[in-house]
């Protein structure tokens, strides 16, 4: 019984530490983030008198019910675009996407291949458009070892508790087909 209760106080500190430390980096990364405007978020935020016009592509539900969605935004009678992503309403501009999905895309193969091999405790990628992606092992109250997956974009946060990849694995390819939908519309 003692055994079992000093597991779990183990294990809710190690959670709690995990869970704070991503929600401080979030924050820290949010906070930046809030200070310096996007792109995109410039360009609607003009204020020279001029009409703006925007289209949001919705692409799909990832994980959790995240919305993504491919945003297009002009000023009228004028022929430059602004293309962005809204991942749960952090935006990205479009320059970001490729690097975010290949940054998810090596954290994927890094667990995929190298993760057990290392023994590794922790792998984690953090974007600088504000997403966070943790992939830790933990002790449970069994004493076996547990992998989680924890996400966050902007100040939404979802821990996975187990080890499927699956999540991750679909906002990448949200990321994709977003980046993919803003490029047939003229993004370049």
């Amino acid at each position: 019984m003692t055994k079992r209760i000093f597991a779990l106080a183990i294990l809710s500190m190690v959670l709690g530490v995990v869970t704070a430390n991503a929600q401080s980096a979030s924050a820290d990364q949010g906070s930046a983030a809030q200070t310096r405007l996007t792109r995109y978020e410039s360009f609607l935020k003009r204020a020279d008198n001029t009409v703006i016009v925007t289209q949001s592509y919705p692409v799909g539900q990832p994980a959790a019910g995240w919305r993504i969605s491919g945003n297009v935004a002009w000023a009228l009678g004028e022929t430059n675009k602004v293309y962005a992503a809204d991942i749960y309403g952090r935006i990205v501009d479009f320059e970001q996407l490729k690097s975010m999905q290949e940054g998810l895309d090596k954290l994927i193969q890094a667990i995929k291949g190298s993760y057990d091999k290392l023994n590794a405790a922790s792998m984690n990628y953090a974007s600088p458009a504000g997403l966070s992606v943790s992939y830790y092992t933990f002790t449970g109250d069994n004493g076996t070892p547990t992998k989680s997956l924890y996400i966050t974009i902007g100040s939404y946060a979802m821990p996975f508790r187990d080890a499927n990849l699956d999540p991750l694995v679909k906002l990448r390819d949200e990321i994709a087909q977003t980046r993919a939908k803003l490029i047939s519309l003229g993004a370049k």
